[in-house]
């Protein structure tokens, strides 16, 4: 498993990469990042993000952690 922190500055080129990581690998990625990341970014369906946006499917959103 490949975890990827601050994925919400990777560049197209290496969502890609990590793309083709995933299909001849088959080693899961798992994205982690901002707000940013999934609304912006593997939203677009655009055709350079067209490929990204339909290699990383589902998201999740987590709460802000508080003191409790």
């Amino acid at each position: 498993m490949l975890i990827v922190g601050n994925a919400d500055y990777l560049t197209l080129e290496a969502f890609n990469e990590l793309v083709d990581v995933f299909s001849k690998l088959r080693i899961p990625i798992i994205l982690i990042g901002t707000y940013y990341l999934s609304s912006n970014i593997l939203e677009r369906k655009s055709l350079p993000y067209l490929r990204v946006h339909d290699s990383f499917l589902e998201s999740y959103e987590f709460p802000n952690l508080t003191k409790e």
